[in-house]
């Protein structure tokens, strides 16, 4: 929601992508806004992960919930 700090969040969501070892370091990991839409901001994640040895499906869904514990 447009009450809540959108620099936290970006931050808090940042940290999450960084703190979690599947997701490479390069190029690095960014959390941006994405749209502003009448009921809130909508922020989107960008990272990268090996093709190989990883669940991205399993990755995502972390990271997720790790965006979602950290707001």
């Amino acid at each position: 929601p447009y009450a809540a700090s959108t620099a936290v969040a970006l931050r808090a969501i940042g940290r999450v992508l960084a703190e979690q070892p599947q997701v490479q370091k390069e190029p690095p990991p960014r959390a941006l806004v994405e749209a502003l839409e009448p009921n809130g901001v909508r922020l989107r994640a960008y990272y990268w992960a090996p093709n190989q040895g990883v669940d991205g499906l399993q990755l995502n869904s972390d990271l997720k919930l790790g965006a979602k514990a950290a707001l």
